[in-house]
């Protein structure tokens, strides 16, 4: 029996090293590198019988190219890295192999993160992005004194269902819900906080009618929000949950850099939302990430602490408030820190915004003092006495003679940086895009704080291809936050980031989430996030702003309204591109794609104009150039993103005429109906719907 066993073992292990010497011959992966300078996987595969080859890369899949009877390559970018890849083909054999890294000098950008990481980017057909909204809010401990700005946080989140040329918005409630929660807040450590306490305490004071805690425990914003939840669908556009407490966080194991303004232990500002999509009916997980939630005191206490202690008040909060109020007497007739508002003998909570409209509290006009009429309601914003005074008092400029530009003297600093974006690599300051607190103060800004009326706008310097198209609400936090691109769906901060932290962002934790979805810290770019199996990378097309272009106001030295085109070419070109003015020309369509799309035809022009002598596009020269032109735009734009389909392009397709003037510019897209079509396509042509 025993020598039975042993034969038949045997003879299992001689049948067994054939199969898998022939496995082996059927599929064999050659080479598989991961191109980190350039975000590119290749692969190299040979299978002497398969037909078929389909690269498993994490969670996606691609179809590999046959290269003859045997070979197989696979070429995509961007991507991000995963550590291994797996073949397999037609008769489902499978082969694995390492893939190895090329071209990188530091940490390789993984995209299968560890399981208790909560964002894991792109997950089967859906993808979700979310942003906080201004990239920093201010909050305000010392709640039983004074309060300029309470514990109010939002996110927005748009959802995509990935497919082809077409995604899809997925903003029904009734079939998905998207969830979100704040991961280093919890009821039970807010109760906890000291800080907190005092606002719980005294928030009822300062907002009547409001209690922070709900009967059943849970910790809840102005708006009702509490510190996880369902986020609301918005404008048929986007997901939003607004007035979130989220609070800076003590007891975390790292990111405590935020330094307490009264001498208590260091806090985290840069919380972490987790944001899950999943679909209604069934509740199965649909897609997920996770966002950034800036939330910071302010930097006044800086100065005021040591003021108070310099006039004889204790440097304490209670100390700062009271030297204030004698402050506030002097101009007004007021001391706001003897306004005893519940009785008890002491002066405060006082919110400043009862008397100085402050539009940030979602309020339209001052309501005034709660029960007490004696106090008169000013005439002027919180924005205009606040920055009014500390850019005129003589005795601020004795302490801080830059007080207009200092911007960290109050706004957060401390530690931390509320202005932390792509700009700043470009060496540019807050008063860059505001202008600085003289230049505000003249101009009238501050009389409509928070405004699109008066926030500056990316087309001042980016000309028409900024704010202006589809506007959801033009008026509190301006025209950035509430506009909307790339065929009037998608939100400006969906693929650029947070006003102050635009991608990339010099705190890396901002860039965290576009990493996950294209591999790469730059704004979104990467055509197969939302359009799946779309390759490519790049500027997608901008839809044209409603705004007329400002950067047509600069003045040359005659005195006209032109565009300095030299100007141009080292602030807006150069700042993007780098130097690649030998490759302007009539005859490039990637240069005529920019034509009011990428920048306004007026820079367009003029930059032309100074490289090649004429004016590209309609107005070239000659027909040469032209046709030239039109024939390089199809390959290199059109062909980019959709493959050869000039046989469907018809002045009578509705899909075709969309594309004039929102996803080409008008210059583009008549070039390319005449060249194709033999006639220029408008709406007029249209005949019936043939979609």
């Amino acid at each position: 029996m025993k020598s039975k066993f042993i034969f038949l073992l045997a003879g299992y292990l001689v049948l067994s090293i054939p199969c898998s010497l022939h496995a082996e011959s059927l599929l064999k992966i050659k080479k598989a590198t991961w191109d980190q300078k350039r975000l590119k996987l290749k692969v190299k595969a040979k299978a002497p019988e398969a037909s078929q080859l389909t690269v498993l890369y994490g969670d996606r899949q691609f179809l590999m190219n046959k290269k003859g009877d045997s070979e197989f390559s696979l070429k995509v970018e961007p991507i991000c890295y995963y550590s291994e890849v797996l073949i397999k083909n037609d008769a489902s054999y499978t082969a694995k192999a390492p893939v190895q890294v090329k071209n990188s000098s530091g940490a390789v950008p993984f995209c299968n993160f560890p399981e208790s990481s909560p964002g894991v980017g792109i997950r089967g057909d859906v993808v979700v992005i979310a942003n906080n909204d201004l990239g920093m809010h201010c909050v305000c401990p010392g709640a039983s004194t004074f309060l300029l700005l309470p514990p109010f946080n939002t996110i927005r989140a748009q959802v995509f269902e990935r497919r082809g040329e077409e995604p899809r918005l997925l903003t029904n409630p009734g079939k998905i819900k998207v969830q979100y929660s704040i991961l280093e807040n919890s009821d039970e450590s807010l109760k906890v906080d000291p800080y907190f306490k005092d606002w719980m305490e005294n928030a009822p004071k300062i907002f009547p009618g409001y209690q922070p805690v709900r009967p059943d425990g849970r910790i809840q914003g102005l708006t009702g929000a509490t510190l996880s939840g369902e986020m609301d669908a918005q404008n048929g556009s986007f997901w939003e949950a607004k007035g979130i407490p989220a609070f800076p966080a003590l007891n975390v194991a790292n990111g405590a850099n935020m330094t307490d303004p009264f001498g208590g232990p260091n806090r985290k500002p840069y919380l972490t939302a987790a944001i899950k999509v999943f679909d209604r009916t069934s509740g199965k997980l649909l897609a997920e990430t996770t966002t950034l939630i800036p939330t910071a005191f302010g930097g006044c206490c800086g100065c005021h602490l040591k003021l108070a202690s310099e006039r004889g008040f204790p440097a304490t909060a209670r100390g700062s408030f009271e030297l204030m109020g004698m402050l506030h007497e002097k101009d007004s007739g007021i001391n706001i820190s003897k306004i005893d508002i519940d009785g008890d003998g002491i002066g405060g909570p006082v919110r400043c915004s009862w008397c100085h409209l402050d539009p940030a509290m979602g309020e339209t006009s001052a309501p005034g003092v709660p029960n007490h009429p004696e106090y008169s309601v000013s005439s002027k914003t919180l924005s205009e006495v606040v920055h009014g005074f500390h850019a005129k008092n003589k005795d601020v400029l004795a302490m801080d003679p830059k007080i207009a530009t200092d911007c960290y003297r109050c706004h957060p600093g401390n530690g931390i940086e509320c202005y932390r974006g792509h700009h700043t690599q470009k060496a540019l300051w807050c008063t860059d895009c505001h202008g600085d607190l003289n230049q505000r103060i003249e101009q009238g800004q501050l009389r409509k704080p928070w405004s699109d009326q008066t926030l500056p706008t990316c087309s001042k310097c980016h000309g028409d291809v900024g704010e202006g198209s589809g506007y959801l609400d033009t008026g509190i936090f301006g025209a950035y936050l509430n506009s909307r691109g790339h065929k009037g769906k998608v939100l400006c901060s969906t693929c650029h980031g947070e006003p102050h932290a635009l991608y990339p962002s010099n705190l890396e934790k901002d860039n965290v989430q576009m990493v996950r979805l294209q591999g790469i810290n730059k704004p979104l770019g990467k055509c197969d996030v939302c359009h799946a199996g779309e390759g490519g990378f790049g500027k997608p097309p901008h839809d044209k702003g409603g705004f007329s272009s400002t950067i047509s106001n600069n003045h040359n030295a005659n005195g006209n309204q032109n565009v300095v085109a030299s100007s141009e070419l080292k602030g807006t070109c150069l700042s993007c591109h780098g130097d690649k003015s030998q490759k302007v020309s009539c005859s490039n369509g990637k240069w005529l794609a920019h034509n009011g799309s990428r920048v306004s035809s007026t820079v367009f022009d003029a930059v032309s104009r100074f490289i090649t002598g004429k004016v590209c596009g309609a107005t070239s020269s000659s027909g040469q150039n032209r046709a030239n032109g039109n024939l390089d735009a199809l390959s290199s734009l059109c062909l980019s993103c959709h493959s050869d389909k000039s046989r469907k392009v018809s002045c009578k397709k509705k899909e075709w005429l969309k594309h004039r003037g929102t996803r080409v510019s008008t210059t583009i897209f008549d070039n390319i109906s005449r060249l194709l079509t033999g006639n220029v396509c408008t709406t007029n042509n249209l005949i019936g719907d043939d979609d």
